[in-house]
């Protein structure tokens, strides 16, 4: 069972990185052409509220926990595309 898990784990690690990677690659060649280092950045900003934006999908059908996951995700929307805008305006 525990090598079950492990390799459920694994699985859901190598989604996350190649989700990670996509949508870095995306925004490399698309919003922060003027400077790709910080697509890396970026990516795995909008990947982690991505995967919190799923959970909060799920969770809306079972209605656990959705105040305090809406307020995160709210704020770190709101404060990604701020970071966005002021990076790529500069």
């Amino acid at each position: 069972m525990s090598d079950f898990i492990t390799q459920i784990l694994l699985f859901l690690n190598t989604a996350y990185q190649f989700l990670v990677d996509l949508i870095s690659k995306i925004l490399e060649e698309t919003v922060l052409k003027s400077n790709p280092a910080l697509s890396e950045q970026f990516g795995q900003g909008i990947t982690l509220l991505v995967t919190l934006t799923a959970v909060y999908v799920i969770l809306e059908f079972f209605s656990a926990a959705k105040r305090v996951v809406r307020t995160i995700l709210l704020i770190g929307w709101l404060l990604l595309i701020l970071a966005l805008v002021m990076t790529v305006a500069a």
